[in-house]
């Protein structure tokens, strides 16, 4: 990312500089998912690879929802109240 770049920051004017410098450190600490992975070339695909990306998708989601839960704390600071 050019965000060093002024034009960069012209897509994000308002954005706190404390929230780019914690997807900074989010960032920096990730690694590439290195699981089993589903890829079909664009255009219509066979059914069964069809069912086999709609499951890929659902996984990743899932893992992504997890991830957000367990580490990011999303969805439960609304359950204090």
């Amino acid at each position: 990312m050019p965000y060093l770049e002024q034009d960069f920051w012209r897509a994000f004017p308002r954005l706190p500089a404390a929230d780019f410098a914690r997807f900074v450190a989010l960032a920096k600490k990730g690694h590439p998912f290195m699981g089993g992975m589903i890829v079909a070339g664009p255009g219509k695909q066979p059914p069964a690879y069809e069912a086999a990306i709609t499951g890929q998708q659902r996984v990743d989601l899932e893992r992504s929802l997890e991830y957000a839960r367990k580490t990011l704390g999303v969805g439960v600071r609304w359950k204090r109240g």
